[in-house]
């Protein structure tokens, strides 16, 4: 996201918040919490439990908001192309890097950088 232009009419930073896609592009999409004022926001939660991994293969997007009173502004959006190797008995940190959905880009589309892990259930 980026770091220094005001994304809000009151001048504040973004309130991010991200809906998690799996499975197929019409599936319920659970979403993390929304985080205020925050051009680098953390999430230390679990947005998605009990998929599968065919699931997770076929089709898994982030898509990020901005959390706006009158309507959320798209920030970006991005899909992941899972192999096996996700899949494996150690969590792994992995980064996806989500571009611009627009050129030239305005603040509220300049795309951003997503880390995530991918862990098996026990």
């Amino acid at each position: 996201m980026p770091t220094t232009k005001t994304w809000d009419a009151d001048l504040s930073a973004p309130d991010p918040f991200v809906i998690v896609t799996v499975g197929y592009p019409t599936a319920p999409s659970p979403r993390t919490s929304t985080v205020q004022d925050q051009f680098a926001p953390f999430w230390n939660q679990i947005v998605i439990s009990g998929a599968t991994a065919a699931s997770l293969k076929t089709y898994l997007v982030f898509t990020m908001y901005d959390s706006d009173v009158a309507s959320d502004d798209l920030v970006g959006a991005c899909s992941v192309s899972l192999t096996d190797a996700a899949f494996s008995s150690t969590p792994t940190l992995l980064t996806l890097a989500c571009p611009a959905q627009v050129a030239p880009a305005t603040p509220e589309q300049a795309g951003y950088s997503l880390r995530y892990y991918v862990r098996k259930h026990q």
